[in-house]
C-alpha cells in the first residue's frame, strides 16, 4: 500500500510540473537560427508566447512552417493577443504580432523576406515613433505592411475600421491564392496585391520587439481546394493554465494527505 501510495504521488506531482512547464513546438515548425526554445514557448494551455528578454533590442523572433504542399493556395486563421503598453528598463515595450506568407527559409529571418503584416499598438511609445493618432482614425493600433521588407500601403480606410484591441486576442485571416495575397484583420480587409514578390515556402508568426504575453493561438491553415489536410497549431483547450495548475496541484495535495494519514495509522498499529 505504501508503494502505491508513493507511485501516486510521484506522478501526480510530475504532472503538476509537466502542465506548468512550457512544451516544444510542435512537429515542422522551425525558429530562426541563433534563438532558442525558451524563447519560443508553448504555454500550458496551449498558446504560443515569443519573448526575446531585451527590450533594448529589436528582436525579430520567427517560427515558421513548410507550406509547400499547400501549392500556394491557402486560407490561414490565427488569433493574435497585442500587449497593452508596459514599461520595462524605462523603455515602452508592447512587441508587435506579425504574420508573413511566402517567406524565406529560416537561416535568413523568414517573416522579413515574406508578404508581411505587423500589428502594433504605438501608444506610450518614445519619441522618434510614430504618433499620427488623428490621422490613425482616433487609435494607436495601426498595421503594417511589407513584402520583402518593403512598405506596403493599407487597404482599410482608416485603421479604426479594424476594431484592432490592445491588451485583447486579435484575429488575422490570410488568403493566399498565387501570387495574390489578402489579409484580413478582424474581419475586415487590410492589405492585399495581386503580384507579391516574395516567394519563399514558409508560413510564419513572429513577434517584432518584445512582449512577453501569450502571441498566438488557434492557428488552422486550410487548402483552398480541400487537396491537403488542416494544419493545426497552438490550440488553446477549454480549461485555461490556471485550472489545469489548480486540479493538478490539488491531486497531489490529495496524495500527500492519503500517504500521512496510512503512516500515521500504521505506527498507531
Amino acid at each position: 500500500m505504501k508503494k502505491i501510495l508513493a507511485i501516486a504521488l510521484t506522478l501526480t506531482l510530475v504532472l503538476a510540473l509537466g502542465l506548468s512547464a512550457s512544451a516544444a513546438l510542435p512537429a515542422g515548425w522551425v525558429t530562426v537560427n541563433g534563438t532558442t526554445d525558451d524563447q519560443h514557448k508553448i504555454n500550458a494551455d496551449g498558446s504560443l508566447s515569443m519573448y526575446w528578454g531585451d527590450p533594448a533590442i529589436g528582436a525579430n523572433l520567427t517560427v515558421g512552417y513548410d507550406v509547400s504542399a499547400f501549392n500556394n493556395n491557402y486560407t490561414a486563421t490565427v488569433e493574435a493577443y497585442l500587449p497593452e503598453k508596459t514599461i520595462i528598463s524605462g523603455t515602452f515595450v508592447t512587441g508587435a504580432n506579425v504574420v508573413s506568407v511566402k517567406a524565406t527559409d529560416p537561416a535568413n529571418g523568414m517573416w522579413l523576406y515574406g508578404y508581411a503584416l505587423k500589428v502594433i499598438n504605438y501608444e506610450g511609445h518614445p519619441a522618434g515613433t510614430p504618433d499620427n493618432f488623428a490621422a490613425w482614425g482616433g487609435t494607436y493600433c495601426v498595421i503594417e505592411g511589407f513584402d520583402s521588407l518593403n512598405p506596403l500601403a493599407a487597404a482599410c480606410a482608416s485603421y479604426a475600421d479594424l476594431n484592432i484591441k490592445a491588451g485583447d486576442w486579435n484575429t488575422i485571416k490570410v488568403v493566399v491564392e498565387g501570387n495574390k495575397v489578402s489579409y484580413y484583420v478582424n474581419g475586415a480587409l487590410a492589405s492585399t496585391s495581386d503580384s507579391v514578390a516574395s516567394s519563399g515556402n514558409f508560413f510564419c508568426l513572429a513577434n517584432n520587439g518584445d512582449g512577453g504575453n501569450p502571441a498566438f493561438k488557434n492557428l488552422v491553415i486550410k487548402s483552398n481546394n480541400g487537396s491537403v489536410a488542416d494544419v493545426t497549431a497552438f490550440t488553446v483547450t477549454n480549461a485555461g493554465p490556471a485550472d489545469i495548475e489548480v486540479v493538478a496541484i490539488a491531486g497531489a495535495m490529495i496524495v500527500a494527505l492519503m500517504a500521512a494519514a496510512f503512516v500515521v495509522k500504521a505506527r498507531k498499529a
